[in-house]
């Protein structure tokens, strides 16, 4: 068995810089303008259409020095991990990793350039565990008329039958938290979640309508975000089966600049993977699934105390003229020390006195 270069030399895999890869038909959005992932619609009538071009892109990333980081969807992931799969074994190297992730099409458009715009200065395990933490910090969901087809989201009997009932909009989020819950009028400000951006930083909100946009996204929704800049995006062809309607209109709102990088990296908790040498987030590493060695453990913090509780007193010190305490005598063992003639066993002990036969054998 053959180690890999990067068991002889981990800081040597930890240089090396990646290449981002969206295994899916999401079109660029083209908001993000220090990055742009590499895109493949894994379309064919056979496997090996589908999964060709990423193999052989694979096969040139890792020959030029490159890793390759891969989001997907979880939605629809076969085809994804079947490329992944092929493209590892192709390669023979560790060094191509893929990320599921329970995004909308339009949300995964718009993380696969954020992290493409990371792979430029970031090694490859921070964009692989960036990843999981970059949708912490977008808002990005849909207005729809209808959940009666949304198999995507957590939904429930009552949200499924106000589907049908007239003028009903609902609002579907898959990032930061999976969520679905009716539009209230004057309300959508206290309905929406936090993101950890401070209140002053500006969202840039990219949208993009099916078939049938939905009118309460401009008249409801948009004036209750802090809204820098607005645009319109392209037409995502996944959009309707991730939706379960043609009838949607999708947003992804996000901080821009570079703070926005700097606090998703930053809470990050990385440790270093001992086989490939990449600074990783989680249980196990992305690239060569090893398990990771444990993290330090957080401080603790005192339990409170009872308001009744008095702290004792401390104890005197002594003071240098008095005499030194006397120690203790120390207290003999309960078994009984062999004679001190009989010589000394291998493991350190005397064997038992033996049996010595009488002076006259007529006793």
């Amino acid at each position: 068995m053959t180690l890999p270069a990067s068991a002889l030399d981990p800081a040597a895999s930890a240089a090396r810089t990646c290449t981002v890869a969206l295994l899916a038909d999401a079109p660029a959005t083209g908001r993000i303008e220090d990055g742009r992932a590499r895109r493949f619609a894994l379309k064919g009538r056979s496997h090996s259409e589908q999964s060709g071009r990423f193999i052989d892109f694979a096969l040139q990333e890792t020959h030029a020095g490159r890793a390759v980081v891969a989001v997907y969807p979880a939605w629809r992931a076969e085809a994804a991990q079947r490329a992944l799969l092929h493209a590892r074994a192709r390669t023979l190297t560790d060094e191509i990793t893929g990320v599921a992730l329970g995004l909308s099409p339009l949300a995964l458009s718009v993380l696969a350039d954020r992290l493409a715009a990371l792979a430029t200065v970031h090694s490859p395990g921070a964009v692989a565990s960036a990843a999981k933490e970059l949708p912490r910090h977008m808002l990005s969901g849909a207005c729809l008329h209808s959940v009666a087809g949304l198999s995507a989201l957590p939904t429930s009997v009552a949200l499924h039958a106000a589907s049908y009932l007239p003028r009903s909009t609902f609002i579907a989020l898959c990032c930061p938290h999976p969520a679905v819950f009716r539009l209230p009028h004057g309300e959508v400000g206290e309905s929406l979640p936090s993101l950890p951006s401070s209140a002053d930083a500006p969202l840039e909100i990219v949208a993009s309508s099916g078939v049938h946009g939905v009118s309460s996204f401009d008249d409801d929704l948009l004036p209750a975000l802090r809204t820098a800049t607005a645009h319109v995006g392209p037409f995502q062809p996944l959009g309707a089966e991730f939706w379960g309607t043609s009838r949607y209109t999708e947003f992804a709102a996000f901080e821009t600049g570079p703070r926005a990088s700097a606090r998703a990296l930053g809470a990050l908790r990385t440790v270093l993977c001992r086989w490939c040498g990449q600074q990783v987030d989680g249980a196990t590493c992305p690239f060569c699934r090893s398990r990771l060695p444990l993290r330090p453990p957080t401080a603790q913090i005192p339990a409170p105390r009872c308001p009744d509780h008095r702290p004792e007193p401390p104890a005197p010190a002594p003071s240098p003229r008095s005499s030194p305490p006397v120690p203790a005598p120390r207290r003999s063992p309960a078994w009984p020390h062999p004679p001190a003639g009989l010589p000394l066993a291998p493991n350190g002990t005397r064997p038992p006195h033996p049996i010595t036969a009488p002076g006259d054998p007529r006793e």
